[in-house]
This record gives structure tokens, C-alpha cells and sequence, in this order.
């Protein structure tokens, strides 16, 4: 019998000091649909205080959430960071507020949590995302996932496309395991000695028996003394699966390359790209990759690092032969190890076309609301579509046939750059605008 115990551990390795968010910044430890249901994270990437994480069951389609399921809603509001190594429980997800505990339980767990909705954790098909964004629907970076079989047409259509999740890497799923688990908790190894983010991230979602414990019978098993338990027994001695300390050596969270710009525009018949960098450890190269969806990207070329610097570095690539419409580019960065890390994507419109729909938009910038124009097609209605610059849809707006202006109302939209795209039948244009 193995207790959820899995402690809050001591990562021998300062996070991430800074930066924004990544994809494998937590990873999941601990999955209940028995009992009084939760689930078990362990931050792998520091997460500064104030800074709040979302969870859903509902199943993501790769561009939104179903609805219908609940959403949990976990604010760090501790007073201070939380350091890599620390589990956080999130327990009786049914109730409102669920419980937040150290560890898997039972004392009492740095930040709050809220439940809005249904967020009842069935015992097949389920699914969890972890993410930040601007609401609960809205996700701007997914950290990981976890299905309690996969993400497929078994569960419910839930997928990690359009996530920027890996599974196996930033993400776990049972079916090759134990389909349809009820309990999973993680049992494997928590040495990260001389691992990447990412890599330590694999680590936690390779789901094999060595790894991880589940149970899957009928009836409550959370906590029957057999299997996998989930959370700690109250009164237990111990307080996680993992009773050693989480070894990840002070070179982890130091970034390979501190990015501070990356962008695209467009020359000619070509897509110019650009960025800087701060700082640079053990850099080899950059690879440029290009999408033409925003979730299935190529390699265009590698553009040689500096190695080690303290020194700023510039940077530049070009593409010859850009797509029609948006353009999705990422950078990885690949040490002299071959470990390698994704930076921010970025979108660039190249449209050859000199007619069409002849789409404008004024002021631009813009404060509140934007003026767009275009040429309306006979018995067409078109479709405007709010897009930030990695192309994630924000916003869908509808005009009828025949009407051929619209307000956009943009009030609650950060200061930034953002795509107008307007459709009508097969015809489709893009322009960027800057937002203040």
C-alpha cells in the first residue's frame, strides 16, 4: 500500500528567477476521482506571489473549452514566492471552496483555491489542464496536463493540440497504463541532477509502473489502505509518496538565453526576423521553426549561438518563402548537450494579394474601440475574428450580408499588438494594429 504522500520537497536548484510562465513550469503528482476528489501539483518553476494558475476538467478542442464541467482557480497569495519543490494539493474539488493543502495533506497548503462550476472528476474519460491566462476560458500558456486515460475521442475529444503541450513531456495520460484510472500518484525518481526544465518535466510525466501507482476498482479506494491513497491519511506520519528531497542541481532555472525581443515583419517578398538576447549560457543555436496553424511547426534553418556571454547578442533570419495569410514563428534554443527549450511564437501576416477584401482599420493605435471597413460581397456574411499575436482567437464577432463596417469593442485588451482577421465564403485577410 502506498499513502500520497509526496512531500514538499527541497529542489536543490533555484527556479526560474524570473521570466514568463512555460509549458512544464508544474507538473501533475497526484489524480483523485474517488472520495472527495483532487489533484497534486509540484511547481518546478518558481511562481511569484499574486500570481494565479487555473485549472479545468473541461475538455480543450484545440482552439477552446467545452463547457459544461467546473473550473478551479488557485491564487498564490502567500506573501511570497513558491520555490521549486514545493507539492500543493488541491483537495475536495467538490466543495466550495476545495481545500489547499501542503504537500498531498493534511496540513494546511500556501495559497487559496475557488471552484466555480461543476469540477467533479469522473472515474474514466477525465481530463485536467493546468494553465495561466486572462480568464478562466481564456488561457495564454498552458504548464501541463493530465488524462486519466488520453487525450482522444475516448475522452470526450480532449486534446493537446493547440496547447503547446507534449505528452510524455509536459503532459501525462494512463491508457498505455491502466485505462480509465481512478487514483494516480507519482512513485518514481526526483533526481533532476543537471536536467533542463523541460527534461525535468519529462520526468514526472513518463507514465510507466516504475513511475507511478494507480488503483481503479469499485467503490471509494482514496483511502482503503490498498494501492494508491490519495490525499494522506490525516494523521499520518508522512506526508508524500516521495520521501527523499527533489535533487535538481543550481544550474537548473538559470535560462540558456535570456530573450528579450523576438519579431517579424515583412520586406518584400519576404518575412524578416529579428531578436535579442541579454545573457546566454551554453547557447549552440536557435532554430527557427514555422507554422502555418500555430500548433505543427518545421524547422526552417539554425542560426549559430554565442555560447556563454554576459554581452547582448542580435540576431537574424530570413524567410524566403513565407506562407500565404499568418506566419507562426518560435524559436528553439538548443544547448551544446542537446537539451533545448522553446521561446515565445509570434505571428506575421504576408498577404501577396493587391484586392480582395480591402479590409481597414482606424485609429490605429487604438485606445477602445476599432473602426473596421471592407468590401462586402453580395448575400456574403463575414466573420471578424480577434486574434493576439501567437494567433489564439480572442474574440469572434458576426456582421450580416451586406453590412460591410463593424466596432470592435476592444476596452478590456492589454496594451499590444493584435490581428484583425475578417472572413467572407473562401475570401480571407489579416491586418495587425497596436492597441494602448
Amino acid at each position: 500500500m502506498k499513502k500520497f504522500i509526496l512531500q514538499s520537497a527541497m529542489l536543490l536548484l533555484p527556479l526560474l528567477l524570473s521570466g514568463q510562465a512555460m509549458p512544464g513550469g508544474i507538473a501533475f503528482v497526484g489524480f483523485n476521482s474517488d472520495g472527495s476528489q483532487g489533484f497534486a501539483f509540484i511547481v518546478l518553476q518558481q511562481i511569484p506571489d499574486g500570481q494565479t494558475i487555473y485549472f479545468t476538467d473541461n475538455e480543450w478542442t484545440g482552439s477552446a473549452f467545452n463547457t459544461g464541467e467546473g473550473f478551479i482557480t488557485w491564487v498564490n497569495n502567500s506573501g511570497s514566492a513558491v520555490t521549486p519543490g514545493t507539492v500543493v494539493t488541491i483537495h475536495s474539488t467538490t466543495s466550495i471552496p476545495p481545500s489547499v493543502l501542503a504537500g498531498p495533506g493534511p496540513a494546511v497548503g500556501p495559497g487559496t483555491a475557488t471552484r466555480t462550476g461543476n469540477f467533479t472528476l469522473a472515474d474514466n474519460n477525465e481530463v485536467i489542464y493546468a494553465y495561466v491566462g486572462t480568464s478562466t476560458t481564456t488561457p495564454t500558456v498552458f504548464l501541463a496536463a493530465i488524462a486519466s486515460s488520453g487525450f482522444d475521442a475516448s475522452s470526450g475529444g480532449a486534446t493537446l493540440s493547440g496547447t503547446g503541450l507534449v505528452l510524455g513531456e509536459t503532459a501525462s495520460a494512463f491508457a498505455e497504463l491502466e485505462a480509465d484510472v481512478d487514483i494516480a500518484v507519482y512513485i518514481g525518481s526526483t533526481d533532476c541532477n543537471a536536467l533542463t526544465l523541460t527534461q525535468c518535466a519529462t520526468l514526472f510525466n513518463t507514465v510507466n509502473a516504475a513511475n507511478w501507482e494507480t488503483d481503479k476498482n469499485g467503490g471509494d479506494q482514496s483511502q482503503d489502505g490498498m494501492g494508491a491513497d490519495f490525499p494522506a491519511p490525516a494523521g499520518g506520519s508522512a506526508m508524500g509518496l516521495i520521501s527523499a528531497s527533489i535533487d535538481i542541481p543550481i544550474s537548473y532555472g538559470v535560462l540558456p538565453i535570456k530573450l528579450v525581443l523576438f519579431e517579424g515583419y515583412r520586406h518584400e517578398a519576404s518575412i524578416h526576423l529579428r531578436w535579442r538576447t541579454a545573457t546566454e549560457q551554453n547557447n549552440d543555436y536557435m532554430a527557427v521553426e514555422r507554422s502555418a496553424d500555430g500548433v505543427k511547426f518545421t524547422e526552417l534553418g539554425r542560426v549559430k549561438g554565442a555560447g556563454t556571454t554576459e554581452e547582448p547578442q542580435a540576431y537574424r533570419f530570413v524567410d524566403e518563402k513565407p506562407l500565404p495569410g499568418l506566419n507562426y514563428y518560435r524559436l528553439r534554443q538548443a544547448d551544446y548537450d542537446g537539451a533545448y527549450e522553446y521561446h515565445k511564437t509570434i505571428g506575421v501576416l504576408f498577404d501577396s494579394k493587391t484586392n480582395g477584401l480591402g479590409i481597414q482599420a482606424f485609429p490605429n493605435p487604438v485606445q477602445d474601440q476599432l473602426q473596421a471597413r471592407w468590401a462586402a460581397a453580395p448575400g456574403q456574411p463575414t466573420t471578424l475574428r480577434l486574434l493576439d499575436m501567437t494567433g489564439r482567437q480572442l474574440a469572434t464577432y458576426e456582421a450580416a450580408a451586406g453590412v460591410n463596417t463593424f466596432e470592435v469593442p476592444l476596452g478590456s485588451l492589454p496594451t499590444g499588438l493584435y490581428f484583425l482577421q475578417v472572413s467572407q465564403g473562401q475570401e480571407s485577410e489579416a491586418l495587425c494594429f497596436r492597441k494602448e
